[in-house]
């Protein structure tokens, strides 16, 4: 994929989390649907602390990359849109348990979206990213970070259809 590729991917998936989340009425934020879910609230501040984290993963330091720079990207696929397993979030991405407020959560996706739309195409998406290993892949390239973006948000978005279904349908 090219720079504008991916850019418009990244735009394109986040967007598609953001139409979601848009659809709970303010007071279903922070409801939670099951024992042991997050919340809706809980879930998009999730996504936004991780967005973060990888825009500034992205904006780090970097080096010359050694080996094929997509090379962990068909693993992330399956691991991130394998909608059957159960994951564990690292601790820095635990959104924590408050009230969130909807229009809130709403202005930060778009303003983390924005900042990634504005940097993402000035990249050199072959550079490895040193700022932080992740467990069991190390070092992850420019291109591995922004498919790590792609399914990530996928897969919660995933989560939260399925939340307002169930919340929307008791």
């Amino acid at each position: 994929m090219s720079n504008t590729e991916i850019n418009i991917a990244i735009g394109n998936t986040i967007q598609d989390f953001i139409d979601e989340l848009s659809l709970f009425k303010p007071e279903q934020i922070n409801l939670i649907p099951f024992e042991g879910s997050w919340t809706p609230g809980q879930l998009a501040q999730h996504i936004i602390l991780s967005l973060n984290s990888f825009a500034g993963l992205l904006n780090g330091p970097v080096k010359d990359t050694d080996r094929p720079i997509d090379q962990h990207v068909a693993i992330l696929k399956s691991i991130f849109l394998n909608f059957e397993i159960k994951m564990q979030s690292p601790p820095g991405v635990i959104p924590a348990q408050a009230d969130y407020d909807k229009n809130e959560l709403l202005a930060k996706l778009e303003s983390v979206k924005a900042g990634l739309n504005q940097t993402v195409p000035s990249f050199e998406m072959d550079k490895t990213c040193v700022a932080a290993e992740i467990p069991t892949m190390g070092y992850l390239t420019r291109t591995e970070i922004a498919h790590f973006i792609l399914y990530h948000t996928q897969r919660h978005t995933h989560q939260l259809k399925k939340i307002y279904h169930i919340i929307n349908n008791k």
